[in-house]
């Protein structure tokens, strides 16, 4: 192979890798911003968090531990919100949300979540679509793998729209009415089994 051509394959392996790494948001039109977040934590002796090399690692330890997570603070009532990011769920992490958009007008106060996406050990590791109006099974033999997750809540239509790795994978999810909207990312549930591990990296938030 020439010194050119051995450049040019370098160079395209490069951009592959580097798409790979951070794509971009699903769709148009789209505006990134950078709101603040809390990181809530139920049981400091339970649960643990670390943020290195750009890698957010959220574990539990025991039943006492019941949540491990992100609160970001961008919370609208109108408008088009899209959370992107990239989620690696370990065993035997079982029957917890990895990511959730909060705010639902048939619960009491408004403060439960419309939708969120639980991480399953079934079939190698699952991730599931689940809330108040069912659920659907988005991707499976996820354990130990990067995946990169797209919601998209368009209030005006009412809608959440999940994406696995850029491919629709459930459309028209009811998106939760006319209230306080927020998103949230980690570990949260109760600790079903002896430990749970989840990681996040190039999380993104968008808006139009």
């Amino acid at each position: 192979m020439s010194r050119n051509k051995a450049r040019t394959a370098l160079a395209a392996a490069l951009l592959v890798g580097g798409a790979a790494v951070a794509p971009a948001q699903v769709g148009s039109g789209w505006t990134q911003y950078s709101p603040s977040s809390t990181l809530q934590n139920d049981d400091p002796n339970g649960c643990s968090y670390t943020n290195s090399g750009g890698i957010e690692t959220f574990r539990m330890f025991n039943p006492v531990c019941n949540r491990i997570e992100r609160r970001v603070n961008n919370n609208y009532t109108t408008g088009q919100r899209q959370f992107q990011g990239e989620v690696r769920v370990s065993s035997p992490t079982n029957d917890e949300a990895v990511h959730q958009v909060f705010g639902r007008d048939n619960a009491d106060d408004g403060s439960a979540p419309a939708m969120h996406i639980r991480a399953y050990s079934a079939s190698g590791g699952q991730l599931t679509r689940s809330g108040w109006a069912g659920s659907k099974t988005l991707v499976s033999g996820v354990y130990g793998t990067w995946v990169r997750v797209n919601t998209v809540h368009n209030t005006v239509a009412n809608t959440i729209d999940s994406y696995i790795n850029g491919s629709l994978k459930d459309a028209g999810y009811p998106g939760g009415g006319n209230v306080n909207h927020y998103t949230k990312y980690g570990a949260y549930g109760t600790l079903r089994t002896s430990s749970a591990k989840v990681e996040w990296r190039n999380v993104r938030h968008f808006r139009k």
